[in-house]
């Protein structure tokens, strides 16, 4: 009687073990189970695999760049805007006409020194497409040996005055012709604030802004483009450094 009492109490000691321990094997894997699909529901959210980003810090915004250039200088206004991008931390690319860089000497090497990219708007603002391909060619280098006189650079960007250009010149004056995508016609109106809200209204990734450094009116749009234009979030860039642009014709 005194072992078959014994036996049962052992049998129960077993049963009793048995439970506790399938419960805690059942709550160790709910746990699992719950964290698993925490971190799945993470990853869902983030659209990727692998850790979830720490909590707190979001993706960095894709950088949205933008290209200033200026036409026809340099000119008396030329220092002004070159003070206003310095202050700014800002380059920007300048299409120099070759008699003003001959009149202009000082503020066109300041420029290149600066960092800022020179590029060729021929030497006497002709209409490219009306002369002949040679004529052409020339009036384009005599212009990139001046350049390379003053600044130690030789410019393999081109803005041909009035967009115009050809086959025929891409074949025979081996130049990157670069035209534009925001033009405020700042040349005709002469009103800052006007030339502003159009290039601040039209901006978006990969711009080329048109303005010309000879006008005062222009020069002070273009620094308070910047300062708008930065804190929408974009970043002003050369022309060298826009990458594939369909305004940037390669030869």
């Amino acid at each position: 009687m005194e072992n078959r009492f014994v036996m049962h109490l052992v049998l129960f000691g077993l049963l009793a073990g048995f439970v506790l321990t399938a419960y805690s094997w059942n709550k160790t894997a709910e746990a699992n189970g719950g964290v698993v699909q925490a971190v799945n529901h993470i990853e869902t959210e983030n659209g990727q695999d692998g850790a979830a980003a720490p909590s707190g810090e979001e993706p960095a915004a894709a950088t949205k760049k933008i290209a200033l250039t200026f036409d026809d200088g340099p000119g008396k206004y030329t220092e002004k805007l070159l003070d206003g991008l310095k202050e700014r931390n800002v380059k920007a690319t300048f299409f120099v006409i070759g008699l003003n860089a001959e009149s202009h000497r000082d503020t066109l090497k300041r420029a290149a020194e600066e960092g800022h990219l020179i590029g060729n708007h021929t030497y006497n603002h002709v209409r490219l497409i009306k002369m002949s391909v040679g004529d052409a060619c020339t009036e384009l280098r005599n212009t990139n040996e001046l350049i390379f006189q003053i600044t130690g650079q030789r410019p393999v960007y081109v803005r041909p005055p009035y967009g115009e250009w050809s086959d025929a010149l891409s074949g025979s004056c081996y130049m990157t012709r670069v035209l534009w995508s925001i033009d405020p016609l700042d040349w005709s109106i002469h009103n800052t604030e006007q030339i502003v809200e159009h290039v601040v209204e039209h901006a978006k990734d990969g711009s080329i802004i048109l303005l010309h450094d000879v006008f005062e009116e222009s020069v002070d749009a273009a620094l308070e483009i910047i300062d708008r234009l930065q804190q929408m979030g974009f970043t002003f860039v050369r022309i060298d450094q826009m990458g594939e642009n369909p305004k940037i014709h390669v030869n």
